[in-house]
C-alpha cells in the first residue's frame, strides 16, 4: 500500500476511501458514541440533542457523520499537501497517514467536539497555505474568521488556534490592516447570527466560553494506546528528520507551509491540558499535523521494506484494536 499511495495515480482517490472503509470496519458493527467535554460549545450539544432525539436513526447518522468528517480531513490535507508541493512529487501518502493513525484510538471512535474542531482546523490550514497565491485574499480570510468562529462555537477552548492564524496569516502575508480587520469580522460573524437568533426568539445561552485553566490529563492509556502513541511517536520524529534534511529543495511557499504546521502542532499539543475530562478525543487536535510529518518518514525513507513492514504493522494493529472495541 505504501509504494501504491507514493505514486501519483488517479484512482488513488478511490483507493483511500477503500483503505480507510477497512481500517473502520468495526464502525458498521457497532454503536456510535458522543463523547461530551465540560468546554463543549452550543454547537456540538445541539448537534448530540438532535441526534439522540432520532431514536434508533441516532446510530446510523451517528457513523455517518464520524466517516465524513475523518474521509474530509484525509482528503483536504492530502489535497493541501499536493498543492503547496511539501513533497517533491504529488502522492497519497499524507491522506494514508490521516486515516491510519486515527484508527489505532480506541478513544477517538465516535463523534467529539474536537472531531469537528480539526476538520475546521484543516479547511483553515489549507486557505491559509494558499493565501500566497490567492487573487482574493480578502474573500479567503473572512472563510477563515467564519470557519474559525464556527469552530469556537463547537469546543470553546479552540479559540488557542487564533494563535495559528495570526502566525500564518503573518507568515504568508505582508501585514495590511484591512485583512486583519476582515479576519476578525469574519470570527465574529457566526456570533452575530447567533446573538441575532437568541433576541429573536428570546433564548438564553450561557457560557459561551469557558475560562481557559491547565489540568493535569486524567487520560488512563490502554496497552493498545500506549504501543499507537509510541509507535506514531517514532514515525513522527523519523518524517520530521527525513523533512528537515529536504527543506532546502523545496519552494520558499512549501517551506512557510511546513512552518505553519510546525506551530499548528505544537499549539495543538496543549489541548489535552485545557480539558479536565478523562476521554481520549482531546488528542484529536494534534493527529492532524502528525499525520502530514509522519508521511514524511514513508517518502523520504530509502528502505523500502521498513516503511512496507511499518504500514502493515499498524494496519494488523489498527484490526485487532478494532476487534477489542467490538467485543468490550
Amino acid at each position: 500500500m505504501v509504494t501504491t499511495f507514493k505514486a501519483n495515480i488517479p484512482y488513488n482517490s478511490f483507493l483511500l476511501i477503500v483503505y480507510g472503509i477497512f481500517l473502520n470496519w468495526f464502525v458498521f458493527f457497532s454503536g456510535c458514541s458522543f463523547y461530551m467535554n465540560p468546554n463543549d460549545g452550543i454547537l456540538y450539544k445541539g448537534l448530540v440533542h438532535v441526534l439522540n432525539n432520532m431514536g434508533s436513526l441516532q446510530f446510523f447518522f451517528g457513523k455517518l457523520i464520524y466517516l465524513i468528517l475523518v474521509f474530509l480531513q484525509a482528503i483536504i490535507l492530502n489535497s493541501l499537501a499536493n498543492t503547496q508541493k511539501l513533497f517533491s512529487k504529488p502522492n497519497y501518502l499524507t491522506g494514508m497517514c490521516v486515516l491510519l493513525f486515527h484508527s489505532l484510538f480506541i478513544g477517538l471512535y465516535g463523534l467529539s467536539s474536537s472531531l469537528f474542531v480539526s476538520t475546521s482546523m484543516v479547511c483553515i490550514l489549507y486557505f491559509l497555505c494558499l493565501l500566497t497565491n490567492i487573487s482574493k485574499p480578502k474573500q479567503a480570510l473572512f472563510n477563515i474568521g467564519i470557519l474559525f468562529g464556527m469552530s469556537t462555537l463547537f469546543c470553546s477552548t479552540s479559540f488557542l488556534y487564533i494563535l495559528l492564524l495570526l502566525i500564518g496569516l503573518s507568515i504568508m502575508r505582508p501585514f495590511k490592516l484591512p485583512e486583519w480587520i476582515i479576519l476578525i469580522l469574519g470570527t465574529v460573524t457566526p456570533y452575530y447570527f447567533l446573538y441575532a437568533y437568541n433576541f429573536l426568539y428570546d433564548v438564553t445561552n450561557s457560557n459561551l466560553f469557558s475560562l481557559i485553566k491547565l489540568y493535569k490529563p486524567s487520560i488512563k492509556l490502554s496497552d493498545f494506546e500506549l504501543l499507537s502513541i509510541i509507535s506514531i511517536s517514532l514515525i513522527l520524529l523519523g518524517g520530521i528528520y527525513f523533512i528537515q534534511i529536504n527543506m532546502r529543495k523545496l519552494l520558499v511557499q512549501s517551506r512557510n507551509s511546513w512552518t505553519i504546521i510546525y506551530f499548528y502542532l505544537l499549539i495543538s499539543l496543549f489541548f489535552p491540558f485545557l480539558n479536565k475530562s478523562a476521554n481520549f478525543s482531546d488528542w484529536n487536535y494534534a493527529l492532524m499535523p502528525i499525520s502530514v510529518l509522519g508521511s514524511g518518514f514513508f517518502y523520504y525513507s530509502k528502505s523500502k521494506w521498513v516503511t512496507i513492514i511499518t504500514h502493515w504493522l499498524l494496519f494488523v494493529l489498527s484490526v485487532i484494536i478494532g476487534y477489542y472495541y467490538l467485543i468490550h
